[in-house]
């Protein structure tokens, strides 16, 4: 790749050109002549022996006064049907790094013979080019001599310094994997610009080898050959320069309008996906008005449908909080043996009937209506990961479209705003269709690290508040956000090595953009705003301190059974602690008047997170227990699965060097 950090520097003591030669035109349309009458006798070049290999390189570089190059080459090879198979390929490298940011070469395919005839090719992209295969992939080379020959015009090429212009050419390129015994370039400056000074270099990349002979023909250009083979890995590059003033240079605002071309088109998409979501959210985005917040005392809503109202969207503690309420109810029972597990046995028809969503999670959390139908959290993970998913499955359907408007739509039209400058700024450079796939790349890595940073977030959480069988999962998760962030590096700096450092940080700004939307675009509908209305009052009752709990109209009593009627909510609205010291606070009130207070043992309980003086954290234990055997069931049915289907895995393979043009080739 050239750019500024790897130009050959302006070396002293060129070999200075002539300030004139005749008509350099007529000469070389002579010799394109004899080399097209030589050509139909290609065929029958005399096999030399020995393996594969290029035998001659030859390259003739035409400087055009427009700035364009145009190269043609003629290369003679011996196939033995090793490597050259269907033919030979030849990559171009079409990007460089300016003092812009990156700048691209255009390449435009003239011709391509073989042995003297026009023959198929086919390009392909390659990092920061394309690639060039000669031949048909139905067909094969023959063994013996071939010529190819191709032609091809170059644009973007000229490098341009205050006191000459020059080209800086890779005639050959660095990556043959076959050897080539002889390299030979003739390069013809603008028409009617002396030759100011030249430069040759052979060897690996990065090497200044000089085994090569400059000359000059008749018309006084430049002839560089090489006077030893090159290896494989090794190449030819070569440097002329010309006075100024012989082509045309690209203003400032030009260059930089080219190398900052995909900057601009995604900067472009992004200021218009944000004006459009800014509209789109004033449209259909922005809540409605809340209404007063009234304290809440016998809630409408289940507890799990609040939260997932709320949140929307289903976790854990939806669970937990359906499994408290209906042992609540009196349908189930549920037995901690210590703070990490816990089972669940089936009573007989309980107090109140089970909200729908219970129904669900009674259904398939027991294997039977009967009474006594017992579920461990341990040995039935598998039964309770389905529950899990069905009852999620349950309130996604219940829930989304009644209380809460999606407007999918509105954001599938961001969506493809900014997938369309992302396709549009791959097409500004030469190799866009992986450019755009290195996008949309990124574009997933992001999302997926934000998903996975999230549930680490909350398990790191849960942690910090004590609940330590969190542990396993914060592991797991912190391990997955590492491994997820190296993967998105990876791809950002893919991309902002095809598209440069600006653009890079546009598009990866713009998946954050349509991140951000995807949440603000949803909002509650008339129905979703009187649940948040009642949630919001029922949360103020279940945190309100006494002293202010009596200005409310008619309170109710807090007797244990309203304690135990209002703690499923308590729980799913992660109010919990406050509303058990509430009790614990009127127990001790009673205490300090004289009056016996305890709060009796539920019959639907039994385990560490009670005593007489009252709850301690009983819906943080049950959603971990919850968690864990979620997490293992779904190991579980995960490992079933892959050993069902097979699921398997296999795995399979100035300097030499600087400047653009070609960077290698072989057989195909």
């Amino acid at each position: 790749m050239r750019g500024e950090g790897d130009r050959r520097p302006a070396a002293r003591g060129r070999t200075q050109g002539s300030a004139g030669r005749p008509a350099r035109v007529v000469a070389a349309l002579l010799a394109v002549l004899a080399i097209l009458l030589a050509a139909p006798a290609a065929a029958q070049v005399a096999d030399p022996g020995g393996p594969e290999r290029i035998l001659s390189y030859i390259s003739a570089i035409a400087v055009e006064s427009n700035g364009d190059i145009e190269v043609e080459e003629t290369l003679t090879v011996v196939a033995r049907g090793d490597q050259i198979r269907h033919g030979i390929y030849k990559d171009f490298n079409l990007v460089h790094a300016s003092g812009y940011g990156r700048s691209r070469t255009s390449l435009d395919i003239l011709s391509v013979m073989l042995d003297g005839e026009p023959v198929d090719y086919h390009t392909g992209s390659i990092t920061d080019g394309r690639r060039l295969y000669i031949g048909d992939a139905d067909s094969f080379v023959s063994d013996g001599t071939h010529i190819y020959q191709v032609t091809y015009r170059l644009g973007n090429e000229i490098a341009f310094y205050p006191d000459y212009d020059e080209i800086y050419l890779n005639v050959t390129g660095n990556g043959w994997t076959l050897p080539i015994e002889m390299a030979r370039a003739t390069v013809s400056p603008p028409p009617g610009a002396p030759v100011k000074s030249v430069d040759a270099y052979t060897g690996a990349y990065g090497d200044k080898g000089g085994a090569v002979r400059t000359t000059r023909n008749a018309e006084g250009d430049p002839v560089f050959t090489t006077t030893a083979p090159l290896q494989p890995g090794e190449g030819l590059t070569v440097a002329v320069a010309w006075p100024k003033g012989f082509v045309p240079e690209p203003t400032g605002l030009e260059q930089a309008m080219d190398a900052m071309m995909p900057a601009l088109v995604a900067g472009a998409g992004f200021v218009v996906a944000l004006l459009y979501y800014l509209w789109a959210w004033r449209r259909v985005g922005r809540d409605p008005v809340p209404g007063p917040v009234i304290p809440v005392y016998r809630p409408e809503l289940p507890p799990y449908a609040m939260r997932f109202i709320e949140r929307v969207g289903y976790d854990p503690v939806c669970l937990a909080a359906a499994v408290i309420d209906l042992a609540v109810k009196g349908y189930i029972r549920i037995d901690e043996r210590d703070r990490k597990d816990a089972s669940l046995t089936r009573q007989a028809t309980g107090r109140r009937p089970p909200s729908a969503g219970e129904e669900v999670v009674l259904k398939h959390l027991f294997p039977g209506p009967e009474e006594g139908a017992f579920t461990d959290f341990g040995e039935h993970s598998v039964r309770v990961a389905e529950t899990s998913r069905k009852f999620a499955s349950f309130l996604k359907g219940r829930f989304l479209r009644d209380y809460i408007a999606q407007n999918r739509g509105w954001f599938a039209v961001g969506a493809i705003i900014t997938l369309a400058s992302w396709i549009g700024a791959g097409f500004t450079v030469s190799d866009p269709g992986t450019v755009a796939g290195e996008a949309v790349g990124a574009a997933l890595a992001t999302i997926l690290v934000l998903g996975i940073g999230t549930s680490a977030v909350s398990q790191w959480r849960d942690m910090l508040r004590g609940r330590w069988i969190a542990l396993p999962g914060v592991l797991v998760w912190t391990v997955f956000v590492i491994f997820g962030t190296v993967g998105w590096l990876v791809t950002a700096l893919s991309l902002m090595v095809d598209l440069g450092l600006a653009a890079a940080l546009v598009l990866i700004a713009g998946t954050g953009l349509n991140v951000l939307f995807f949440h603000l675009l949803k909002r509650p509908t008339a129905a979703g705003r009187k649940a948040l209305d009642e949630i919001a009052g029922t949360r103020l009752y279940l945190t309100v301190a006494e002293a202010d709990r009596l200005k409310f109209h008619n309170p109710p009593d807090r007797t244990p059974a309203h304690f135990e009627e209002m703690l499923p909510y308590a729980i799913a609205l992660g109010v919990e602690t406050a509303w058990t010291d509430q009790f614990k606070a009127a127990l001790a009130a009673s205490a300090a008047a004289g009056i016996a207070a305890t709060l009796p043992q539920p019959d639907w309980y039994s385990g560490s997170h009670w005593n007489e003086g009252g709850w301690s954290n009983l819906g943080g234990g049950l959603t971990n227990s919850v968690t864990s055997s979620v997490q293992k069931g779904m190991q579980a049915i995960a490992a079933a699965k892959a050993k069902s289907t097979g699921v398997g895995a296999s795995f399979g393979g100035g300097f030499s060097g600087g400047g653009g043009g070609s960077s290698g080739g072989g057989g195909w």
